[in-house]
């Protein structure tokens, strides 16, 4: 199964692929800008699910989003059996 994801809080064109069940993730807290921290409920999401995870993030939020997996870790997490 595949799943998707809109993170990009500037257009978010790929939820609107209805047939594709886009869930839409809210990244921007406080002063209009990127919270790192929630990037957290995606992974956990993300990790927790069976199947691929597509995730479009926009170009706004591509850097933010590939520091966060590089300081933490996501490329080497492994799903719990």
């Amino acid at each position: 199964m595949t799943h998707f994801f809109d993170t990009d809080p500037i257009n978010q064109t790929f939820s609107r692929y209805k047939a594709l069940n886009v869930a839409t993730v809210n990244i921007v807290g406080t002063n209009n800008a990127i919270d790192h921290s929630k990037f957290d409920a995606l992974i956990e999401e993300i990790i927790h699910q069976d199947g691929i995870a597509i995730v479009d993030n926009g170009s706004s939020t591509f850097l933010p989003l590939m520091q966060y997996i590089k300081e933490n870790g996501v490329l080497e997490v492994r799903p719990i059996p």
